[in-house]
């Protein structure tokens, strides 16, 4: 890194964030982490999910973790990126 930042950039930059705030987030509507990303029904829990992420940020949230399990990694690469618009 030729561009090293000093610890006191560092620390600048850190201050003027905001507190992180946030949660692990799987759907209401879902069983498990493997069925929140099931093609069957996943357009409803896409819905829910856009509901539940905009109250999230209505109550001051400003951090969401969303955990993929390595199995449905690895079964829908292609098609579980291509449902979330990547």
């Amino acid at each position: 890194m030729k561009n090293r930042w000093s610890k006191e950039r560092a620390w600048e930059w850190y201050r003027a964030r905001p507190w992180i705030r946030g949660c692990n987030f799987m759907s209401s509507d879902c069983a498990n982490r493997i069925d929140q990303w099931q093609e069957y029904g996943f357009e409803e829990r896409f819905e829910t999910t856009k509901r539940e992420l905009a109250l999230a940020a209505q109550t001051g949230f400003n951090s969401i973790r969303i955990i993929p399990e390595f199995i449905v990694w690895e079964s829908t690469v292609y098609k579980g990126l291509h449902r979330v618009g990547i």
